[in-house]
């Protein structure tokens, strides 16, 4: 078993907090999440658990749609 942890700053249009969700349901792991929303932005922790090649499998996907995100 594998545990990933972290936070993230997005804005509330974003909508990272069901991106998450529906990322963890694809990659079968165990996900909670913890949002604050403000106005515009909202800030979560993350944490996940699952075996280890579905945490780093949703790790590297999430790494990519950040990448691709603040690429556009």
């Amino acid at each position: 078993m594998a545990k990933i942890r972290f936070t993230y700053e997005a804005p509330r249009w974003a909508k990272t907090n069901g991106f998450v969700k529906q990322l963890a349901l694809y990659c079968d792991i165990e996900c909670k999440v913890e949002v604050t929303k403000g106005w515009l932005t909202e800030s979560g922790t993350v944490v996940c658990t699952g075996t280890d090649e579905n945490v780093i499998k949703f790790k590297d996907k999430f790494e990519l749609a950040m990448r691709e995100y603040n690429c556009a």
